[in-house]
């Protein structure tokens, strides 16, 4: 799980704010591991991941 949440740049300096982001980042992953366990895929993690940001960065347009 560690590898999988990354957490480049803390966007606040107080504590609240480094939880809130490490809570969002977990909730991410968890969400990604969940997309994985109902499609049933057999795809990693990196791979839903990066097709993830590919369609949600997509331009309609396209």
């Amino acid at each position: 799980m560690k590898q999988h949440v990354r957490i480049k740049t803390f966007y606040g300096t107080s504590e609240r704010a480094v939880m809130n982001q490490v809570w969002m980042a977990l909730i991410a992953f968890c969400q990604i591991v969940l997309m994985k366990i109902e499609t049933g895929t057999k795809h990693s993690l990196l791979d839903l991941c990066h097709w993830l940001k590919v369609l949600l960065w997509k331009s309609e347009q396209e």
